[in-house]
This record gives C-alpha cells, structure tokens and sequence, in this order.
C-alpha cells in the first residue's frame, strides 16, 4: 500500500507528464499540418521536429519512469490519437500510436503498437474517451473484448490504467498508459482512491499553456 506522501508524489509526477505530453503531441499536430510549407523550405530536419524528437522526448521519458517508479508499474506509455497520417485534428480520430515507451528490467520494450485501429482495443479507448480514464483487470475483461485481452496477455500484463491527455479546450490528444506485469497492482483506500480519481480527472486541464 502507497503511503499518503507517495500518492502525492505520484499525482504530481502524473501533472507534469500530462503537462509535458500536451505540449509535445500539438507539437506533433503543428508539424503535420505545415508539413507541405516546411517541406518547401528546408531540405533537413526542422527545429520543431528537433525539439519534439530531442528534448520532448527526453524529458517525457524522464518523467514516465518517475511515474512508473511511484505508481511501482512496470511499463508506461504516451499514446496520440490521429487518423492515419495527422496527429490530433478536429475529426474523427481512427488510429494510436505508441510515442514514447519506457519500462522497467524485468519486461521488453513493445514495437508493435503503431498506428493501431481504436476498434482494436475497446475497453481502453472507450473508457479514456468518454470517462478521461480506465482500470483495467485483464483477467476479467469481456469476451467481446477478445483481441484486446490477448494483446495484454501477450504482453504479460495483468493490470493496465490509462489517463487521458486533453488540450486546452477538453479534447481528447492522447493518453498516458500504465501497466503491471510483474509487480502489484497499488492497493489504496477509498478516500485516497477517490481523491487520485479526482485530481487524475482535472491534470490534464492545464489552463495557460496555449
């Protein structure tokens, strides 16, 4: 069981990633929707693509092992919803892809979540869309969710929370994944229950940063 001062930790280190990922993912969305006219003028690697590969990178990874260590995770994730081509649009979001993966000894980085159909994996996606956030146990996912419970299995994992990353306006970019494979899954009582799920709920709704 996490002390209260580790849950304090854990909440804060979930509002700089989601902070940091924010930032990271409509930088991707910048990129790709001047792609033409930077194509145009340069003939490398942008600043903007520099900064999102370099530094974003670098420090998003710093802070999803710091999120990994305090919630005792032995995987985490930062996930962007597109469409096949462009990162977050105003349209219909069809496909997630995997951004940044960083994990602990004991599991194998994961190269296969790339540009995966969101109907692949429907108890995650459902519940970071429509609730900003999901717990789940695999042993006890439903049958119609087949495909995405042997995709967990495959990868050892036994419990997996997902908290979604929002813009400035509340809408939905992406999302931080957590998963457990070998270690516990982190038992708290109620009331610091609700009050992660409280606070989880309004970390990703920076105001000021755009």
């Amino acid at each position: 069981m996490m002390e209260y001062g580790g849950i304090l930790d854990f909440l804060v280190a979930i509002k700089e990633v989601v902070g940091i990922a924010v930032s990271y993912i409509l930088i991707q969305k910048k990129i790709s929707a001047n792609h033409s006219e930077i194509k145009r003028n340069f003939d490398g690697p942008t600043v903007g693509d520099l900064i999102a590969e370099v530094e974003n990178n670098e420090v998003i990874r710093k802070r999803l092992l710091q999120l990994m260590d305090k919630s005792n995770a032995n995987r985490a994730w930062l996930f962007g919803f597109h469409n096949g081509r462009q990162y977050y649009t105003t349209k219909h979001q069809t496909r997630a892809t995997c951004l940044v993966e960083v994990v602990d000894d004991a599991v194998p980085i994961i190269d296969s979540y790339q540009s995966i159909p969101v109907h692949l994996f429907p108890v995650a996606i459902s519940g970071v869309v429509k609730e900003g956030k999901v717990k789940v146990n695999v042993s006890e996912m439903p049958e119609w969710a087949s495909i995405e419970k042997t995709s967990y299995e495959k990868a050892k994992t036994k419990h997996f929370y997902a908290k979604a990353i929002e813009d400035s306006t509340g809408r939905t970019v992406g999302f931080i994944g957590l998963s457990w494979t070998k270690r516990p899954f982190p038992k708290t009582p109620a009331k610091l229950t609700r009050l992660i799920e409280d606070v989880e709920n309004t970390a990703g709704r920076i105001e000021g940063l755009f």
